[in-house]
């Protein structure tokens, strides 16, 4: 899953920085397809073993029962884990990694740990309720990161990553002060 966000990201980023923006757009929607899929087929194996997954570590029925119980909650949490790290590769890949921190700290630290307390504890459902809570804050940082992803605009995205290179070529060319005069010039002649 990291290995696809990586994947993704560096696609995304290439495809931009190549002024390519149809490609880039076609990657990350691919990329996306494949987090759902393989999320699917992980969750889906999760479902499968969890029946011996608990004997593997514990002969205690407790511990076994519970494994069982927790697994089938851990696979729903997978399908969703998929798509929000491939997400994060995407918005790393517009060059924008801010994006997901903040989504990932809203979602996780804002949401997930005072809602996997209240239903560990106050709910009194264990580790149950600290998966439960987990799971909202994967799909509320998933929501967040896809809502920001529908609305790129891929071929504004393409000509930012233009000028960034545009920038960086003429930084290696021209000496330092020369630069910033004709970013300054660039910039003024925008407004």
């Amino acid at each position: 899953m990291i290995s696809l966000a990586t994947s993704v990201s560096t696609r995304v980023s290439n495809e931009l920085g190549a002024n390519r923006a149809g490609q880039a757009c076609e990657s990350a929607r691919v990329s996306l397809a494949l987090s759902v899929v393989s999320g699917c087929i992980g969750g889906s194996t999760m479902v499968a073993a969890r029946g011996v997954w608990g004997d593997l570590f514990s002969h205690d029925k407790g511990v076994v029962k519970g494994v069982k119980k927790a697994m089938l909650l851990m696979a729903l949490v997978e399908v969703f884990n998929f798509p929000v790290t491939v997400c994060g590769g995407i918005v790393r890949g517009t060059g924008r990694p801010w994006l997901g921190m903040y989504a990932s700290l809203g979602g996780f630290y804002f949401l997930t740990l005072p809602l996997g307390v209240v239903f560990a504890f106050k709910l009194r459902l264990g580790l149950a309720g600290f998966t439960i809570g987990l799971l909202i804050g994967i799909v509320a940082c998933l929501i967040l990161l896809l809502t920001f992803i529908v609305r790129i605009n891929w071929v504004q995205e393409a000509t930012k990553a233009q000028t960034f290179v545009c920038i960086a070529q003429v930084q290696e060319q021209v000496p330092r002060y020369e630069v910033n005069e004709l970013v300054e010039n660039h910039e003024n002649d925008q407004v």
